[in-house]
């Protein structure tokens, strides 16, 4: 892959060449590292505030950090990724309203909210592209980030965020779009095992919480209390499934909740977190791998007879002394939302 290295006003200045090591996390972590001789960082132009990308990919950011070691003859910059910056983006509820609802075609949701409180959205381009997917009356949750926001409400009708950054024309700054698409399912036509020899990782963890008690509002005997529990198959709902000794119970404080429904909300994001679950880790040396955050990918390992297909959750770009390798994650508890039965 090719990376461009531009000025703070988004006007290229060099390829990227020369450097040790470069690392971008999208999905998980948000950011990048770039190590690089500080020789060469000189003479590409390298500064703070500018951007590093890959043309049509996501792969990329705004350069927020510089490291120095008097004793190292190398630079290490590092900065925050696009979806890094929508996850420091808010949605807040117009004055006078409980929430942020909204109405119409998925890509115009996506430039009016974007360009809302005048932050960091408003640095994304959304293109003219009619999807049509409308949504009528949609209410974010209170608060919440763009990022999560809009993913949520995406994933709802089947669609996912594509970020991509775009070259510009000589002397013109790039872009980055941002646009609603469908989400593919690569599980039936593609399965990562360790058929195809791939390097992949499985891991299965059975420990996992299965009983949320979550604290609402008031004291004592009058306190909000919810019970979720985890069902057979993973889903989360209110009538208990894993008894006994199989039962493991934790506690969900949010004693500054605003309403029963915001309460449940947020115990299922936490025993989301906490279930038990399934992850895949797969290193594909294919650059053009095609697989974006959100489209859903299987993997197995025949030998223990574990299989997941889930939506990808992150994907990791690495390149260290010129070998090169994108690395995707799937995990059961990182789903975008979850419903309760």
């Amino acid at each position: 892959m090719d990376f461009i290295v531009t000025d703070s006003s988004r006007i290229e200045t060099a390829f990227l060449e020369d450097f040790e090591m470069l690392d971008v996390d999208i999905g998980k972590q948000n950011d990048f590292e770039l190590r690089i001789p500080r020789s060469t960082s000189k003479k590409l132009a390298i500064e703070l505030g500018g951007f590093l990308f890959c043309p049509k990919t996501e792969f990329g950011g705004v350069i927020t950090r510089i490291a120095l070691e008097t004793t190292d003859n190398s630079a290490l910059w590092s900065g925050i990724a696009w979806r890094g910056l929508l996850s420091l983006d808010i949605i807040i509820p117009p004055l006078g309203q409980d929430y942020r609802v909204i109405s119409g075609e998925a890509n115009n949701i996506l430039r009016t909210v974007l360009a809302e409180n005048g932050s960091v959205g408003i640095f994304f381009d959304i293109p003219y592209i009619d999807t049509g997917v409308t949504f009528t009356n949609y209410q974010f949750h209170r608060y919440e980030t763009k990022l999560k926001g809009l993913s949520r409400m995406l994933l709802s009708k089947g669609l996912k965020l594509r970020i991509r950054a775009v070259q510009g024309g000589s002397n013109e700054p790039f872009k980055v779009t941002c646009e609603a698409v469908p989400i593919i399912d690569y599980s039936n036509k593609l399965e990562y095992s360790d058929d195809y020899k791939m390097n992949i990782s499985i891991v299965q963890d059975d420990g996992g919480i299965n009983h949320i008690i979550c604290l609402g509002r008031g004291e004592l005997k009058d306190r909000e209390v919810v019970h979720l529990y985890v069902q057979s198959g993973g889903a989360i709902g209110t009538t208990k499934y894993y008894t006994g000794f199989d039962e493991r119970v934790a506690v969900y404080n949010y004693s500054s909740v605003e309403s029963l429904e915001e309460l449940v909300k947020g115990g299922i994001e936490k025993l989301q977190e906490l279930k038990s679950s399934k992850r895949l880790d797969l290193k594909v040396a294919d650059l053009d791998f095609g697989v974006e955050i959100g489209d859903i990918v299987g993997g197995r390992d025949r030998v223990e007879n574990i299989y997941l297909t889930k939506p990808v959750t992150g994907l990791i770009y690495r390149s260290t002394g010129g070998v090169e390798e994108i690395e995707a994650s799937v995990s059961e508890n990182e789903s975008i939302d979850e419903i309760i039965e």
